[in-house]
């Protein structure tokens, strides 16, 4: 039930164990639950393997004192059922140590000056404007509009290339977490 409950997302050996802990008094019931994880089909068949060697990151040098949200990495999780009208997740995560990020939805055919109204309804108020925005080479992020909003805003813009783990790495392992969450939440 605590693991592979409907709403749980098939959560991992320590996040059960502590679930569980927090209820009841169960001693030596880690090695258990640890057996227990291990053996889940749901999660060997949709889990991502997280223990693979990966290419080091290279930080990108940001101001000690720089509030959350001052880098910013974005990019369109796409191919997704269509949900209440929605089949595609926005990603905006912070590239600096709080590596917080906020998933918003929105549709395929979303445009830039769409995608710049969702920052400003759901980011702008808590965060205010970037200094600096990482993405992919997307049109609806390499767009004339955009480059000329950048500039105007005083916006640093960086563009990621394919496959390239230094510059977008966290941003993909975050796409990947949402995606296995939402593959282990629907094949209940």
């Amino acid at each position: 039930m605590w693991h592979n409950h409907k709403g749980g997302g098939h959560l991992g050996r320590d996040k059960t164990t502590r679930k569980i802990q927090c209820e009841y008094l169960w001693p030596k019931a880690r090695p258990w639950i640890e057996q227990y994880v291990k053996g889940c089909a749901t999660c060997q068949q949709n889990k991502n393997l997280m223990h693979q060697s990966r290419v080091s990151l290279f930080k990108i040098p940001v101001p000690e004192n720089a509030p959350p949200f001052t880098q910013i990495v974005i990019d369109l999780i796409t191919g997704l059922p269509k949900s209440r009208g929605y089949d595609t997740i926005l990603t905006i995560v912070d590239h600096r140590c709080s590596r917080g990020v906020i998933f918003l939805p929105c549709s395929t055919t979303i445009t830039r000056p769409q995608i710049a109204q969702l920052y400003y309804q759901h980011v702008y108020p808590w965060f205010r404007l970037p200094q600096k925005l990482i993405s992919n080479r997307d049109p609806r992020f390499t767009s004339h509009f955009g480059k000329a909003l950048a500039k105007e805003l005083g916006i640093t813009w960086n563009l990621s290339m394919a496959y390239h783990p230094q510059t977008n790495g966290l941003t993909e392992r975050k796409n990947q977490w949402v995606e296995q969450y939402l593959r282990l939440i629907t094949t209940n």
